[in-house]
């Protein structure tokens, strides 16, 4: 997965909350326990409170594990589906340029590159994170694209 840029599907009630390059929470560090749903021992955690945890948590359910991470695919049909909650409602897709990220304090975690065992692989996803753990600026995204079921 190499692409140029990568995108964020919300509801269109998301975006015009101002919710939409925010994330859940201001720390993006977390600590596994081993009766975590959903978590198995091969799928790359570690036993201290970490980056790494984080990822894999947040990639397995962020509206359980909050962090303050951003979810992002590379792919526009997922984020569209996400955006329009699976054809049921409008939304918009961020259009996210890669070259920008870093030039706006942000970082790029790809989830493939911390388990082998990603959730829903076909999002190939990346979850950006601001160094301030805060929303992610406005200077990153090229382009806002309103999708329809």
């Amino acid at each position: 997965m190499c692409s140029d840029f990568l995108f964020r599907g919300v509801s269109l009630l998301m975006h015009k909350s101002g919710e939409g390059l925010r994330p859940r929470s201001t720390v993006f560090t977390q600590v596994m326990h081993l009766d975590t749903p959903g978590l198995f021992l091969d799928m790359g955690w570690t036993l201290d409170d970490s980056e790494e945890n984080a990822v894999i948590g947040h990639q397995l359910n962020s509206g359980v594990h909050l962090t303050a991470g951003v979810s992002t695919t590379a792919h526009f049909d997922r984020a569209k589906h996400y955006a329009t909650s699976g054809s049921t409602c409008s939304g918009v897709v961020y259009k996210i340029e890669r070259s920008r990220l870093g030039s706006c304090g942000v970082e790029e975690h790809v989830v493939s590159g911390y388990t082998d065992f990603p959730k829903y692989p076909e999002d190939d996803e990346v979850i950006l994170v601001h160094r301030e753990h805060g929303p992610l600026p406005l200077s990153v995204v090229v382009d806002i694209i309103p999708v329809a079921p």
